[in-house]
């Protein structure tokens, strides 16, 4: 890289405290494509708008500014010519403000338009203005796309503000063609518009699911759809949305609420540590690589959006020497401007490959400059990277008052070029000598023999049935040294249970809670993860080596607090464990270690309970769906089990001997004691658990599992539940559904007719669907339940089959047909119900809008306001006359409409105040 220059020397802002210049590329549009032109324009406060050609060096054109201009967002210009003979136009538009806190917007648009004469000389027509008026919000961007309509040039304007909002306008900001709101609380800091055909190159690769969805909106041989990329901050969590734009037609107005489809979402707070806080951060999406660059409190990020989760793989930047500004120059380098130099790095090593000081640079010659330079520009000021143009090797920015460009020894020409190989990192790194390779090398043998260390660890704890030990060792793989345990918190629905355990001290000192919130998938180490999952379990295989039927999956661990960890960290998945047993396993690849369901079944056998199988199914993770039916067909066989037919799965079990009347070995007879009071114990422990909180625990987790499976399509479920349940079941699980039927009261009419909604004799059945309320009892259903009941028996039913039916395992088709007919009975009251609960709401609503209307109407009578008050109070506070007493009829109404006093009343007043004068005779 050489020395930076002065490309342009710009005016400074009219206001100098609030004034800012802001500037950005300048693309050309033809034919529905998108291209970069060599221009960058520049907006500064209270001046104007100016476009630089930076190949050139030259002023392509200016546009004034009131002085009382603030610009809200950086400039949008566009080169537009429709065809070969058609007159070029550049458009630019801005939104302004008049005062840097005035909160009002206005959209404006400049066309100017170069019209060629004969002479070939060339015309210029001075510019047209247009403006629109915005809402009272943050302007986050300002972008122009092609419309999806027979005229290919035809455009249209979207203005994206920061709480969400989206407008889309017309290229001459006549018309609204359809606004977009948003109903989360969040704040957009990111937003770009690209194409499909981009996108397919590099952001949607493996994509296959929204490629599909895009492909099915395609219709005939419609172009390049436009997409809508954006960041947004919800809460503490960092988002990148992909939008799919609907643009039909600029002809007519639209209000569609649907104008945007959302694709896909990338959570990008998962590969960051600690909270974001209040930093603003900056990013540049390149869709056609699918890499997005992120600057953030110093701190630089490139992303891997390639695959299903974001991947970062190139950090630079520390507290210490931060970096100021991030320069995209090709497909695998970056450029990345420090407060003393720039150095250009290889994004797939992470090597220094280039760099130049900034220290002196400030005073770099300009064939332009001739203003006179003051005090203000001898102080250091940071280089912000605007854009790279890879044809010329150029790299252009903002330095104060300055345009600086930075010319690249070497021009980036295509992505071919840009494409690095090792041999072109090696020896050239900033810094590189060969005593960092070998430290490299040591460091490699160093991590080696730690990971030996800790594998002879987990052996020693697992042989040695170290708990503390164990979870010690997994909770540092699993990154949850740091969770602690506070007072009583609140674990979710397994909070109520007395089976919660509290937290425990490792063996470290650390306090370690068993159900930690936040677990970081992203900086687990995977090598060790598998390791422990290799451990932990176990596949049972038999003298032949062929596995058992009964129990496929096996625990090795005693301590339910590291299974509930593996859970969280979203480990317990059937492939994981597949790929981690597979290693150890010598079998082919037809015969699989881990089949779906597996994972409930070992972890039912380590716990009879069902305590262990609660506690992972209340976690927040994902678990498949056959895993859930098989939870549910293992609890419903441990609710048809008596407990004398209850068989100690899991429990280690005597051996019989061989021959009874064999003579005891001496100190055999001590070892079946021990074996026989392990037996005795156990089973009196699970008696115990089963008869003080089993009941509940189970209908727990039943009510977790249907929860889950509402989640799921109707089709998956009804073929999981035919594959991994028998018809003993099924019909067992269809007579739950119709006892919560009966539970929530949807069979009971509203108004029966004694004039109360639900029968005396009533049953009293906690049920296990029904959404939880907060009280104690539980019995109140949610308005949903009803939907998820009949999901349910409708998959069930479709997975019993025809045969199912027809020919049962008690080949009683009275009991089938009596059954059917019930059901028919209840799912016709029940639907009696709704309509009855419809036509109750209808009336209570005509009830309401009656009461409204007869408010009102008292509210405009012309009745006195003294009397319309009196006539609500109570008795005794009301003025009366005394027993026997007769009121005055006195002379017409003393009070007016308005609540005054009559002319009238108010001469009787006055009289009475007047005292009466007689006159009288006097006789002598």
């Amino acid at each position: 890289m050489e020395t930076p220059h002065t490309v342009a020397s710009l005016p400074k802002p009219l206001d100098a405290l609030n004034g800012k210049v802001q500037a950005a590329q300048v693309y050309g549009i033809r034919a529905g494509r998108k291209r970069k032109r060599h221009e960058i324009a520049v907006g500064i406060d209270g001046e104007g708008v100016n476009v630089y050609n930076v190949q050139n060096q030259s002023l392509v054109t200016s546009y004034a500014l009131p002085p009382q201009a603030y610009l809200c967002s950086p400039p949008c210009s566009i080169y537009v010519k429709a065809g070969r003979n058609a007159v070029a136009q550049r458009r630019t538009y801005l939104a302004l403000r008049d005062g840097p806190n005035d909160r009002k917007r206005r959209f404006v648009c400049l066309v100017d338009e170069n019209q060629t004469e004969r002479d070939d000389e060339v015309a210029h027509i001075g510019p047209i203005k247009h403006e629109y008026r915005l809402a009272d919000a943050e302007i986050a961007g300002i972008n122009v796309v092609a419309a999806s309509t027979d005229n290919a040039d035809a455009l249209l304007v979207l203005v994206t503000y920061e709480d969400g909002r989206v407008a889309c306008m017309t290229e001459d900001l006549s018309a609204t063609v359809w606004e977009h709101t948003e109903q989360d609380n969040l704040r957009v800091v990111y937003v770009a518009v690209t194409d499909s055909d981009t996108a397919r190159k590099g952001l949607l690769t493996g994509r296959g699911d929204v490629l599909a969805a895009l492909d099915n909106a395609v219709t005939g041989n419609a172009k390049a759809q436009p997409l809508l990329c954006r960041i947004v901050r919800l809460n503490d969590r960092r988002v990148l949305q992909l939008f799919r734009l609907r643009i039909q037609s600029r002809d007519r107005l639209q209000a569609r609420p649907d104008s945007l489809q959302l694709l896909t979402s990338y959570d990008l707070t998962s590969t960051e540590t600690g909270h974001l806080g209040n930093d603003t951060a900056l990013f540049d999406l390149h869709a056609a690589s699918g890499k997005l660059y992120q600057l953030s409190c110093g701190k630089f990020t490139l992303f891997d959006l390639t695959s299903i989760i974001p991947r970062a793989i190139l950090k630079k930047g520390d507290g210490t020497d931060p970096v100021l500004s991030v320069a995209r120059l090709g497909g695998a380098t970056v450029l990345a401007v420090y407060k003393h130099q720039a150095i250009t790095y290889e994004t797939t090593y992470g090597s220094a490959v280039a760099s130049v000081s900034l220290a002196s640079s400030g005073h770099g010659a300009s064939a332009g400059e001739k203003r006179k330079r003051t005090d203000e520009d001898s102080v250091q000021i940071a280089f912000q990277a605007v854009a790279c143009y890879q044809d010329i090797g150029l790299v252009v920015g903002l330095r104060g008052v300055e345009l600086i460009g930075i010319q690249l020894r070497e021009v980036l020409r295509g992505t071919k070029r840009a494409k690095a190989t090792l041999i072109d990192v090696l020896e050239r790194g900033v810094g590189t000598t060969a005593v960092r390779a070998a430290g490299s090398a040591a460091k490699r043998v160093q991590r080696a023999d730690q990971f030996e260390d800790w594998q002879s660890k987990v052996g020693v704890a697992c042989e040695g049935n170290d708990n503390d030990m164990l979870e010690s060792l997994v909770a540092k793989v699993l990154k949850l040294e740091g969770e602690v345990l506070k007072g009583t918190c609140d674990h979710g629905p397994i909070a109520h249970l007395d089976a919660v355990p509290d937290s425990k001290t490792a063996a470290n000192g650390i306090l370690l809670d068993p159900y930690p919130r936040n677990v970081s998938t992203a900086e687990i180490d995977r090598t060790r993860a598998n390791y422990l999952l290799r451990t932990l379990f176990r596949s049972q295989v038999d003298n032949t080596g062929a596995r058992t039927e009964s129990v496929r999956l096996s625990t090795t661990a005693s301590s339910p607090q590291i299974y509930r960890w593996l859970a969280l960290a979203g480990l317990l998945t059937s492939a994981q464990l597949e790929s981690s047993l597979a290693q150890d396993l010598e079998t082919s690849r037809s015969d699989r270690t881990c089949q779906p369901g597996d994972i409930m079944a070992a972890l039912k056998d380590f716990d009879d309970t069902f305590q262990l199988v609660h506690d992972v199914l209340a976690l927040p993770v994902y678990w498949e769906l056959p895993e859930l039916v098989k939870a549910m067909a293992l609890l419903i066989e441990s609710f048809e089990t008596s407990p004398d037919e209850e068989d100690a799965t899991g429990l280690p079990t005597a051996s019989a001997p061989a021959n009874s009347h064999r003579a005891l070995v001496n100190g055999e007879l001590e070892s079946q004691l021990e074996v026989q009071s392990g037996l005795a114990e156990r089973e009196l422990q699970l008696a115990v658990s089963t008869l003080s909180n089993g009941l509940q625990l189970r209908s727990e987790t039943f009510r977790i599992i249907v929860d889950r499976l509402g989640a799921f399509p109707q089709k998956a479920i009804t073929e999981a539940m035919r594959a991994m349940m028998r018809h003993e079941d099924l019909i067992f699980f269809v007579r739950v559904l119709r006892v919560e039927m009966l539970t929530g009261g949807w069979q009971n009419q509203y108004l029966g007719a004694d004039g109360e909604g639900e029968p005396v004799d009533a049953p009293e059945v906690v049920g296990v669907v029904a959404a939880r309320t907060g009280n104690e009892e539980g019995d109140v259903p949610s308005d949903s339940a009803m939907g998820r009941i009949s999901v349910l028996m409708k998959c069930a039913v479709d997975a019993i089959g025809i045969s199912g039916w027809l020919v049962g395992e008690s080949a009683d088709s009275f009991a089938t047909t009596g059954m059917l007919q019930e059901l028919k009975a209840e799912i016709s009251a029940c639907l009696e119900g709704l309509y009855d609960f419809e036509s109750l709401g209808s009336l209570l609503e005509e009830l309401y809008r009656y009461e409204y209307a007869l408010d009102k109407a008292q509210a405009t009578s012309k009745l006195p306001k003294r009397l319309l008050a009196s006539a609500d109070a109570p008795f005794d506070t009301l003025q009366t006359l005394p027993l026997g007493s007769t009121m005055d009829a006195g002379s017409g109404a003393a009070w007016t409409a308005e609540g005054k006093k009559s002319s009238r009343a108010l001469t009787a007043e006055r009289r009475a105040k007047v005292g009466r004068y007689v006159f009288e005779r006097i006789r002598i």
